[in-house]
This record gives structure tokens, sequence and C-alpha cells, in this order.
């Protein structure tokens, strides 16, 4: 259907390069704006629309909160199993407030100032930390 819109537009401005009238030339270079504008914004809603995912596959609040409540009595389970500290645990080596992201206890960490850690293989302003 926008195309519909593109193909007035164009339709629009022949009219208005052929016609003598000057009222008329103005009508139509207004209408041929409006077509345009309209078909712009068609295009762009119909690509939105093709990009979006399904509406049937969104999950409600109270099934987000059973599969979060499976996947926390899953993770107690492991953790129970192997005494080991559940994975989303926030308790750090040092304390609740030392605790590690997977990225930066994969590469190896430095404690710097205040309780923040940084990876000790990252370059800051061309020296080495650590």
């Amino acid at each position: 259907m926008p195309w519909m819109y593109l193909l007035l537009a164009i339709a629009a401005l022949v009219v208005a390069f052929k016609t003598t009238s000057v009222a008329v030339v103005v009508l139509c270079l207004l209408v041929a704006l409006g077509l345009a504008v309209a078909w712009l914004l068609g295009a762009l809603a119909q690509r939105i629309e093709s990009r979006s995912g399904d509406m049937a596959m969104i999950v409600d609040p109270a099934e987000l909160r059973r599969l979060r409540e499976q996947a926390e009595a899953r993770r107690a389970a492991v953790a129970a199993e192997t005494g080991t500290p559940p994975a989303g645990s926030s308790v750090g080596p040092g304390g609740p407030d030392t605790a590690l992201s997977p990225t930066a206890s994969a590469l190896g960490s430095a404690r710097w100032g205040f309780g923040h850690r940084v990876s000790s293989r990252v370059l800051w302003r061309g020296v080495r930390l650590r």
C-alpha cells in the first residue's frame, strides 16, 4: 500500500510540471509532498512491523517469575550437590562488595582503589596495570 502513495506523489508532480496555473502547481506540489511523507511513514511502519517479534512469544510476568524460581531452585540444587556457592551469588572472595564479573574473573583481576576491580591485562594510557 505505501507504494501507491509514491505513485500518486509522482503523478501529482507530473501534473504540477504540465499545468500553467500557479494555484494548481502549488496545490499539486503540496499534495505530492503530503503523499511522499505518507509513503515514507508507511514504508517505515512496514519495516518496523516486519522486524518486530511475535506477540504470542511474549512471556507474562507470572510465567517469568515461575521460570526464575525454577532456575534459582536448579542452581541451588547444583550448589548443594557440589558444595559451591550458587553461580548467581554476589559474594566475592573479599566480601559482598568485591564480587567479580565473569569477564573480570576470567581475565584475572587486580584491586584498584575504592573497591573497584579492573583486569590486569588492560592497558591504561599505555601503562600496564600490575
